[in-house]
């Protein structure tokens, strides 16, 4: 539960998920349902959308069909220790680590976790 809080915490208290990644802005900017790695998989959201948290309303409006059609097929698909090597290797904002995390996740969609 301590975990939860702290995640609440640092949505609540943190401005962007952006961080220094190999994929630069502008190497991303354009279409994102274009936009690859060189295995041909989609970009992360944090580098896809630097500067738009997991929370921010946009992945209810112009970025859900994105979400729902490019991202969440390639993330469900993967393990979860290919998950988690995904997140080391686009290094993962905490703030995505912990929405992707079994308890966040379990929290949202209880009924699927259970």
């Amino acid at each position: 539960m301590k975990r939860l809080y702290d995640f609440f915490i640092r949505v609540f208290t943190t401005q962007s998920s952006s961080q220094t990644h190999s994929y630069t802005y502008k190497k991303t900017k354009g279409n994102p349902f274009t936009n690859h790695d060189e295995e041909g998989n989609p970009l992360p959201p944090w580098v896809n959308f630097p500067k738009i948290s997991p929370f921010d309303f946009f992945y209810r409006e112009a970025g859900e069909f994105w979400m729902y059609s490019v991202w969440n097929p390639f993330w469900e698909k993967m393990g979860k220790e290919e998950q988690i090597a995904y997140l080391d290797k686009w290094d993962a904002p905490e703030i995505w680590r912990d929405w992707y995390s079994e308890e966040w996740q379990s929290f949202l969609h209880n009924d699927a976790y259970n």
